[in-house]
C-alpha cells in the first residue's frame, strides 16, 4: 500500500503493509519549501546538513532540499528479519531522489 502527496515543493511518500498506523513501514519526503527549510535549520540539533542519518539537507541545482524518511512500526519490527538498516533504506531512497531533484552525490 502506498500513499503519494505531492506540491509544487513538497513530495512525501508513505508505504504500508495495510491501513493504520501501526501497519506504517516507512514515510519518505523531501522539500524544498522555504518556510519550512528555515524551520528545519532553526531546530535545535540542526547540525548544518542535517539532524541525523535519516534527515538531511542538500544543495540541489541551488536550491535547499531536504530528505527525510521516518520508520514507521512495521519496519523496525522487521529489523531482526532481515529487513535493510534503516541508512541502506534511506541511501537508496535519496539516490534516486537526488538524481531528480538535481542534486550532487554525497
Amino acid at each position: 500500500m502506498e500513499t503519494v502527496q505531492v506540491s509544487d515543493v513538497s513530495w512525501s511518500c508513505g508505504t504500508a503493509t495495510a491501513e493504520g498506523g501501526k501497519a506504517a513501514y516507512a514515510t519518505f519526503s523531501v522539500t524544498r519549501d522555504p518556510a519550512v527549510i528555515e524551520g528545519i535549520r532553526k531546530s535545535q540539533g540542526f547540525t548544518g546538513h542535517g539532524l541525523d542519518a535519516t534527515h538531511i539537507m542538500s544543495d540541489c541545482v541551488g536550491k535547499a532540499t531536504y530528505f527525510a524518511m521516518e520508520p514507521g512500526p512495521r519496519y523496525t519490527e522487521s529489523l531482526g528479519t532481515g529487513a535493510p538498516a534503516p541508512s541502506d533504506l534511506f541511501n537508496a531512497f535519496t539516490k534516486e531522489a537526488r538524481a531528480k531533484f538535481g542534486c550532487p552525490t554525497p
